[in-house]
């Protein structure tokens, strides 16, 4: 990590350097400043300055956004500011940025690069920016909201003569360099670099820190990427080993000086011509010198090259036929639904041979729902896997399939898996919804866990968002997604009686409601069932244990809690303890320590406290009709009816003891039902006046 300055002369000998390491940025570097900024202004994509239009950004601060300028309307002495573009423009890995800022005459003005959002707290961001004082200037980092410098400040005397100044900034794998250029004269002043390998790519912006007034203004702002794929999002150098990533022909690797091609390799299970190689930053900064354009180094990776054992959407769907037709008739399999891209939806029903369904209860388990999450999904196929195997001879599997049907739907955004393992690393979170639009690319689809009707869109911009390429794009309307609309369907048909859907990670158990004002029933079954869960799962391979929350941050739309509200669902929500570990003894050790969570669920269903049965009319048809639990009061308007095909009703209750059940029906008398609750009530057939 160093930072010097430098005269014209030898600013021009890293400036060829640089260019030369940045594949296909430009097409030969050219002596002399003015020359060097032509030929790189010739492809660049504007995001500040002229014909500019204004940006959408994730902000901290009050700033004063038009197309030609950004600036800090007024500034919070001693806090941080930022300013953080959306769009794919702004999304920057190897490449070159261009800034031109004021000097600060107080404070600091970063100039950002590779940053990571935080979207709930856009203070706790991390990236990297050129830090620029008013007489001197050098790289830092920050992580999660908190600066290190990289090295010590250069002092550069000519900035307290400067009003602006231009800033080229070139982004080579590890490798950040910088020059600062008089913003009249374009001459330089100093020239600033850095090796770090946090984080290999990210948004562009600014940062401020300002003591008084309104802070500096950016008055241009511009970005060019290397020769390399436009995809949106982060890979960290470190998970990785350090290792890039490129499509490269054999012929090519074999060109690799003798102490390289140790450290290049194909990828196994990856498929394309030609084939993708995994390099060492060294041989992959070579590669891009010596080869340019034929190398495509790809700085933001699909997951499926960095562990090719993470299994796709097509090879879950073959695991789960082979999984039921072996089961020995104790499980089965159904279509419910289609994607976006045609992929099937697939929910596998657990239960024991010829089970009678208006007799059990009806509990769902789901994962995948974000497509990014993949140890969600293998925690989901865990539990089909021991609920379909014919041989169990575990007493609790045998037992809850002789008093349950449980459904699994271990996938619930198969699209969003495949762009995930295939397509970018930064994609996979939302559904395919747009994932072929040449505009949109992989920033478009939907959250279906922003999609559901329940309250959605209630919280603006909080916690979910309306812009389409936004992370938690709630969608155009409630429901509108095929996954969120086949998760439905299935609820109304089944009216499950508790479900437990599936994430990565923070080791915590969510118990509706999630959203800040909206108040669950009292007493409220749901958490005092989410306490006993909790409690089943031991120590996680993080060092900690699960706890019970109604949220991490307050979110709307979102699948347990239209399921609580809708159905009077106990629905939970696991955050797993990890995510998407690389090694696999994390891996098993996560699924096995998450495995005691829908366990104990099963279990509390099974074994109560609950009360079931169905309710008739006096033709002897089943009646769709609302049951109350006495003394529970509903804030949200919550009608939880029957089951319409066949008048079943399912309730687990907060604790045993006396219970009675109301039985409501528009315009006639609401028939009462005292009962001793120590256990299971069950089959118990009501018949209405």
């Amino acid at each position: 990590m160093r930072a010097q300055l430098l005269g014209a002369r030898a600013w021009t000998a890293r400036a060829r350097t640089a260019v030369a390491l940045v594949a296909g940025l430009i097409v030969a570097a050219t002596p002399g400043v003015h020359a060097l900024t032509s030929a790189i202004d010739s492809g660049e994509s504007v995001l500040v300055g002229p014909k500019a239009v204004v940006a959408e950004a994730d902000v901290l601060g009050a700033w004063l956004q038009s197309g030609e300028r950004i600036g800090l309307r007024s500034a919070d002495p001693g806090q941080h500011h930022w300013w953080l573009p959306r769009g794919s423009a702004a999304q920057l890995g190897d490449g070159f940025a261009r800034f031109r800022v004021d000097v600060p005459r107080a404070g600091r003005v970063g100039l950002v690069v590779r940053a990571t959002v935080a979207l709930r707290d856009v203070g706790a961001s991390s990236g990297y920016a050129l830090s620029i004082g008013k007489g001197d200037i050098g790289w830092q980092r920050c992580d999660r909201g908190r600066w290190r410098p990289l090295d010590r400040p250069t002092p550069v005397p000519a900035l307290a003569t400067q009003q602006t100044v231009e800033v080229q900034v070139w982004m080579v794998g590890p490798h950040l360099g910088a020059e600062i250029l008089d913003g009249a004269t374009l001459s330089p002043l100093a020239s600033a670099s850095a090796t770090d390998r946090t984080y290999a790519t990210g948004r562009v912006g600014l940062y401020v820190f300002s003591r008084k007034g309104t802070g500096p203004a950016l008055t241009r702002l511009s970005t060019r990427p290397a020769a390399l794929p436009k995809v949106q999002g982060a890979v960290p150098y470190e998970p990785t080993g350090g290792w890039r990533f490129a499509r490269w022909t054999p012929a090519a690797a074999a060109n690799l000086p003798p102490p390289l091609r140790t450290q290049a390799s194909p990828v196994d299970g990856v498929t394309g011509v030609p084939p993708v190689w995994k390099l060492s930053v060294a041989a992959a900064e070579w590669a891009a010198r010596e080869h340019g354009r034929s190398v495509a180094l790809a700085g933001d990776v699909p997951v499926g090259w960095l562990d090719p054992s993470w299994p796709d959407a097509a090879r879950l769907d073959g695991e789960l036929q082979t999984m039921t037709a072996t089961s020995g008739g104790r499980c089965r399999i159904e279509t419910i639904g289609r994607t976006h891209q045609g992929r099937p939806l697939r929910a596998v029903r657990a239960a024991r041979p010829g089970a009678d369904r208006t007799r059990q209860p009806a509990v769902l388990l789901s994962g995948g729902i974000h497509g990014d999450e993949l140890l969600a999904v293998a925690i989901a196929m865990d539990a089909a896997a021991a609920l379909c195997r014919p041989d169990s001879t575990d007493p609790g599997l045998r037992a809850w399939a002789d008093a349950l049907h449980v459904w699994i739907v271990p996938v619930v955004n198969p699209d969003g898996i495949d762009a995930f393992l295939h397509t970018s690393e930064a994609a996979g979170r939302k559904n395919g919804q747009g994932h072929g639009d040449p505009e949109l690319g992989g920033g478009a689809g939907v959250d279906l866990n922003r999609n559901f009707p329940f309250h959605w869109g209630a919280l603006g911009e909080v916690g979910s968002r309306s812009p389409p390429r936004d992370d938690w794009y709630r969608g155009p309307r409630p429901g509108s997604e095929p996954e969120t609309q086949a998760l439905m369907a299935l609820a109304e048909r089944e009216r499950f009686v508790a479900a437990l859907s599936l994430h990565t990670w923070g080791t915590v158990v969510l118990a509706p409601y999630t959203i800040d004002g909206v108040r669950g029933p009292e007493p409220d079954e749901a958490w005092a069932v989410a306490l006993d869960v909790a409690r089943a799962a031991p120590v996680q391979p993080n060092g900690r244990r699960y706890r019970v929350q109604r949220n991490i941050y307050p979110v709307d739309g979102v699948e347990q809690d239209w399921l609580r509200h809708t159905y009077g669902t106990v629905a939970l929500l696991a955050e797993a303890a990890l995510h998407n570990p690389f090694d696999r003894g994390q891996r098993t050790a996560t699924i096995e320590a998450t495995r005691p969570l829908w366990r104990a669920l099963l279990g509390r269903v099974a074994a109560g406290p609950r009360v079931s049965g169905r309710a008739f009319g006096a033709d002897g048809r089943p009646a769709h009709v609302e049951v109350r639990v006495a003394g529970q009061v509903l804030h949200e308007g919550e009608r939880w009816t029957t089951r319409p095909d066949d008048g079943r009703f399912d309730r687990l209750l907060a604790r045993t003891g006396p219970a009675t059940l109301q039985f409501v029906r528009p315009g006639l008398p609401t028939l009462e039902l005292a009962l001793a609750v120590t256990g299971v009530v069950e089959n118990l057939d009501v018949r209405l006046p």
